[in-house]
């Protein structure tokens, strides 16, 4: 029958194997995953960075075209109302294709207010962008009113106020008859509003008193748009968070659990080999441990009536069990047991 020790070893040795394939498993599934996830998120990345590229650089253009073709129309030139019609369309229809709005490389607010005003919009500015870290979304947000205001109120006024705590843009709104009806969804502003929460702010925007009001608050740091993808954990990260942290651990334990079983408890093999029957039980003493060993799996014989028996370790790692036992009768040694050769019970 293999001791108690040997099968103790065994089953430590089988955990162990155990333990780290199941570690190398976890390491080959995770880092799957990072990758599949690291590639999903550049794809989603790029397919944002092609709709905001579509969106930006085609919007505002159509909508300064579009309200062109009506200036045209108004002077009675041919083929103008058809032309507003096809840049509706085709705003309406990069409107379909782009799903966000993002671009950090807008104009200059005051270059955007310069350009509408060159195509006959009334804008009136007060404040100032500034450069601050919030600058390229304040941009976003003043050239979607300034499309907006293009698209559904060209003749009406538009008032563009900045504080250092965001922006509003307030646009009358065109009489009853004169508002295009083209069924169009606010697809700008539910994008823009995406990319203000992401930043850390707040969008509302509605009709207050005859006009068309939209007001950004932008925290002081926006943090990063979604589009600058964090940089997933490297798989070896994760490997040593979910396999050689924990592994760690338990090590740890195991050592603290051996310190405290071992300490003051245990017993050289070469004393206890020298230990006989019959021997003075204070010259024994001498040289025992100062506490018996606390861990005891295995079974110890039972003592015989007035016998005064005490278990010690030798040392076992790691879970110092008592393995010697020896046994008074009054002054002197009446037995020792070696319990490593003994079976379980």
């Amino acid at each position: 029958m293999p001791s108690p020790l040997a099968l103790l070893a065994t089953a430590v040795l089988v955990l162990t194997v155990a333990g780290a394939v199941a570690a190398v498993r976890r390491y080959r599934s995770l880092a799957r995953e990072l990758h599949a996830r690291s590639v999903a998120q550049a794809a989603a990345a790029e397919r944002a960075r092609l709709a905001d590229d579509l969106h930006d650089a085609l919007g505002h253009r159509l909508a300064r075209l579009a309200l062109r073709a009506s200036a045209l129309a108004v002077t009675g030139v041919p083929d103008a109302a058809d032309l507003r019609r096809e840049a509706d369309d085709a705003v309406q229809d990069l409107h379909r294709v782009v799903d966000v709005l993002r671009d950090d490389t807008l104009e200059p607010v005051e270059d955007l207010v310069r350009a509408a005003r060159a195509v006959g919009l009334d804008v009136t500015l007060t404040g100032a962008e500034g450069d601050g870290a919030g600058a390229p979304l304040l941009r976003t947000v003043v050239r979607e009113g300034l499309t907006n205001a293009v698209r559904h109120a060209p003749a009406e006024p538009v008032q563009i106020d900045i504080t250092p705590r965001g922006v509003t843009v307030l646009n009358r709104l065109a009489a009853a008859g004169a508002r295009p009806d083209d069924g169009r969804e606010p697809f700008g502003l539910d994008s823009l509003e995406r990319r203000v929460r992401a930043a850390g702010g707040m969008l509302s925007h509605g009709e207050r008193d005859g006009s068309f009001v939209l007001v950004v608050s932008l925290p002081a740091r926006p943090v990063a748009p979604d589009g600058d993808l964090p940089l997933p954990p490297s798989a070896l990260r994760v490997f040593v968070r979910q396999a050689l942290l924990p592994a760690a651990v338990v090590v740890t334990g195991l050592v603290l659990a051996y310190s405290w079983a071992a300490h003051d408890a245990v017993l050289d093999e070469d004393v206890f080999a020298g230990i006989v029957v019959g021997q003075e039980r204070a010259a024994v003493e001498a040289e025992l441990p100062e506490r018996e060993a606390p861990l005891r799996p295995v079974r110890a014989p039972a003592a015989e009536p007035g016998w005064d028996c005490a278990i010690y370790t030798d040392g076992n790692f790691p879970l110092a069990m008592a393995t010697l036992q020896i046994c008074f009768d009054g002054d002197e040694v009446v037995r020792t047991v070696d319990l490593r050769e003994r079976s379980w019970l």
